[in-house]
């Protein structure tokens, strides 16, 4: 497929303009996604061309955050080594053999963590282990030809069973990995448009809580701290799911979930919520690569643009901090808004439009 250097100039300053933002509030996607819609791409090739091109912008920005200790990312990268290599062992194995080694896995993360309760001065690698076997056992779950529903549950037994041996960013990057593959089973039983009325019902409500609420942005823990962890891989779970069903602005709704329910300041929140997107998203890459849905000669330009945005994005996030994270939630859920608006209305929507363009309905 061919493309004129001015798309081609058109889609990157707008991949480099989604960087910025996600890098700061979440939400690029919103940007992204249609500029590739917009010179011609269809849709599951604008899908995988996208998701390659913005990857690497957030890596760079999950690792930009970590720099200044604003994620404790070392748990996560376990959980994200196990579940790449699970991913490729998935490919290549039978449904029988993946169907023992997720059960045996599952229960291998339980017993490391027993053996490490046991010992009179544990290891202080093994929660590493236990972290990267959840996340070998997830991957092979995903990489999986035909994966089975039911092997969902001692996956997400064994996490319940470790939490423990997790933090909140590896069990909401766990939680977010097997609720997306949940969100995506349930687009085939559920009608879409009624999860997006819901959704774009309770959108002006947030973004009212964002722009009124004088103290929005400062961290508030809701749950006692013995709860931290099972709820943020609550958290993982529900954003994970409706990644999975409906998509634009996860990483949004994971910072403000952070904020307001876990107590994370506002720059561990931005942080952490770019860990967990770029985790969750590895998944639909591996996948994009191997259905060949992925325009090399395009997403490789534009993500290197991506990759700048996202390093200006949050070098500009760690200096000039709340307010601007607050400024650009806002924007976001109000993108958000009419972009499910949109696809909810598509008539209404026309008709306005119509009268803009052509001074008439």
């Amino acid at each position: 497929m061919q493309f004129s250097f001015t798309q081609a100039v058109f889609v990157c300053a707008a991949l480099f303009l989604a960087g910025f933002i996600d890098s700061i509030a979440g939400g690029g996607g919103l940007l992204s996604l249609p500029a590739y819609y917009a010179v011609g791409l269809e849709p599951s090739l604008a899908a995988g061309t996208n998701k390659l091109s913005v990857m690497p912008g957030t890596l760079l920005a999950t690792v930009n955050y970590a720099r200044k200790g604003h994620v404790k990312w070392q748990k996560g990268l376990a959980v994200l080594v196990g579940f790449l290599l699970g991913m490729g062992a998935g490919k290549v194995i039978s449904t029988v053999m993946e169907n023992v080694l997720v059960c045996l896995l599952s229960l291998s993360a339980f017993s490391v963590q027993v053996f490490s309760k046991k010992q009179e001065q544990p290891d202080s690698r093994l929660p590493y282990l236990v972290a990267a076997i959840i996340g070998l056992s997830a991957g092979l779950y995903m990489g999986a030809k035909s994966p089975e529903l039911w092997l969902l549950v001692p996956i997400l037994l064994s996490v319940i069973l470790c939490l423990n041996s997790l933090d909140l960013a590896s069990a909401a990057l766990l939680g977010s990995l097997l609720g997306g593959n949940v969100g995506m089973r349930l687009l085939h039983v559920i009608d879409k448009s009624i999860a997006q009325k819901v959704i774009l019902f309770a959108l002006p409500l947030v973004a009212a809580f964002v722009l009124f609420g004088k103290k929005t942005m400062e961290p508030k823990q809701r749950v006692q701290d013995k709860a931290l962890l099972p709820v943020s891989l609550i958290i993982g779970l529900s954003i994970g799911v409706y990644d999975g069903l409906i998509g634009p602005g996860t990483g949004t709704f994971l910072q403000l979930l952070f904020i307001s329910v876990l107590g994370l300041k506002a720059l561990n929140a931005s942080g952490t919520a770019r860990l967990v997107n770029f985790g969750s998203g590895l998944g639909a890459l591996m996948q994009n690569f191997s259905a060949g849905t992925i325009l090399f000669t395009l997403a490789l330009p534009a993500a290197l643009f991506n990759m700048l945005g996202n390093y200006l994005g949050s070098n500009l996030a760690m200096k000039k901090g709340v307010k601007l994270i607050r400024l650009l939630l806002i924007v976001v859920l109000t993108l958000l808004m009419l972009k499910m608006a949109s696809d909810t209305f598509p008539q209404a929507f026309s008709f306005i439009t119509d009268i803009f363009t052509k001074g008439k309905p």
